[in-house]
């Protein structure tokens, strides 16, 4: 099951609390060698980083045939060159030293205090080569059923996602979730429905509820969200193709849709106010993830009213080429308290 490590039920932003997040989530000075700050835009769009005696941003034109590049950040994903992602056969491993702290634990971390455990990381530690992991397809909207992908998976009707299509004062929201699956396979859930509700303006009410009952066993099935109605391979919302939902948009397609865990936040309670909460940059499209998909580095509103990103700071090891890094990322904040300004710390083992 994937890391279902965002806060629950409440997304409401909190100013006081907002700054004791940022001081929570403070930046190294420039000093240590093993630092390097690397930013991402407030644009949507991915920054790419080559790690070497000094880590660089590199312009990439194109991500999935370029070797220039090793690591990559857009909103609060992480994507690796390597397996699905790209050519550049970077695998990772997560020592996992925080493993999965509290909201209360996180919410005492500092970047100063988790250095110690950054440094206490040697080659050592490198596990196996098989230990390391390659990117494949991580969907926004996954966590759906219970169990293992097989005949004796269930559905988790109590999952559910906020969705979106669009950007800025013209994005749409919706919600969405899986009702039911029956006759499932290795291969696919079998007949699978979907209960959904979108906006038809932006800042409205949400309209009707629909269901859609797809029979999956044949191959991959589509779904016009705006339309609700059936929809084709050229031009499509949402796309059922085995066991994996994926949105177009990102890794899965040209779109702009994107989706956010709302933590069990019943269906029918939620309301456009709730799904217009969290903010924008929360949302994520599908992407290329590996290790930094199912050891997530961050947690949102540790404490319930804050609307931060919150680092785990475990520690990760990259494998490129011959040469093994250890990273921690230990910040999503510039100092002013501007989003997606990553600080990763790093060196080589």
């Amino acid at each position: 099951m994937p890391d279902k490590s965002f806060a629950r039920h409440a997304f409401l932003i909190a100013a006081a609390v907002a700054a004791a997040a940022c001081s929570s989530n403070e930046l190294l000075d420039p000093g240590p060698t093993s630092t390097q700050q690397i930013t991402t835009p407030v644009a949507d769009q991915w920054v790419y980083v080559r790690f070497g005696d000094v880590a660089e941003n590199v312009a990439v034109a194109s991500p999935t045939t370029s070797t220039d590049w090793h690591m990559a950040f857009m909103g609060t994903s992480v994507m690796l060159n390597g397996g699905a992602a790209g050519p550049g056969g970077v695998k990772a491993y997560c020592i996992c030293q925080n493993g999965s702290p509290t909201n209360e634990q996180m919410a005492a971390m500092s970047a100063s205090g988790e250095l110690a455990d950054f440094e206490a990381v040697t080659a050592a530690d490198i596990p196996d080569a098989s230990a390391f992991v390659s990117d494949d397809l991580d969907p926004a909207i996954a966590g759906w059923y219970e169990g293992a992908a097989g005949a004796s998976a269930t559905v988790d009707a109590g999952e559910t996602f906020l969705i979106s299509q669009g950007a800025g004062t013209s994005r749409l929201l919706g919600k969405l979730h899986v009702t039911a699956i029956a006759s499932p396979t290795a291969e696919s859930p079998g007949t699978i429905t979907i209960e959904w509700a979108m906006q038809a303006t932006p800042g409205g009410a949400f309209g009707s509820t629909h269901t859609a009952t797809f029979v999956t066993a044949d191959g991959p099935t589509y779904l016009d969200l705006n339309a609700n109605a059936t929809a084709s391979a050229s031009d499509w919302d949402l796309k059922v193709d085995g066991w994996m939902i994926q949105l177009n948009s990102g890794a899965s397609g040209s779109g702009s849709w994107k989706a956010l865990n709302a933590e069990r936040a019943p269906f029918a309670s939620i309301t456009t106010t709730f799904a217009a909460s969290p903010p924008e940059q929360t949302f994520r499209t599908d992407v290329f993830g590996g290790v930094f998909a199912t050891h997530r580095w961050y947690r949102y509103n540790v404490t319930g009213t804050d609307n931060q990103i919150w680092p785990t700071y475990n520690v990760y090891l990259l494998a490129i080429g011959d040469e093994v890094y250890k990273v921690q990322l230990i910040s999503y904040y510039n100092v002013g308290g501007s989003g997606r300004f990553y600080t990763v710390r790093y060196a080589r083992l």
